[in-house]
């Protein structure tokens, strides 16, 4: 195979996409081991606090989350978002 500098007209300007985003786009590389929504139990095992508590947060609109049923969800780049300080100022 050529060399890229070979194949690209002169003057012109080579851009290469990649198939697929970075994992350190957004701070998924933080939670990589967890699913993309998160529960109550995921939460607690993050942050330290106990389930309840983490339900607590999701009902008082303390963390972005959705209620499915009885279980209560919390989308992954929601909680990213969180712990990299970008809710509420904090």
């Amino acid at each position: 195979m050529e060399p890229t500098s070979k194949l690209a007209a002169p003057g012109t300007k080579v851009v290469y996409l990649s198939e697929a985003p970075s994992p350190s786009i957004g701070g998924y590389e933080l939670f990589s081991d967890y699913p993309d929504l998160l529960t109550p139990a995921h939460i607690a095992e993050i942050t330290g606090q106990c389930e309840a508590t983490a339900r607590a947060m999701c009902s008082r609109a303390e963390l972005p989350a959705v209620r499915i049923g009885k279980r209560w969800y919390v989308p992954k780049p929601s909680m990213v978002k969180l712990v990299l300080g970008g809710l509420d100022g904090r």
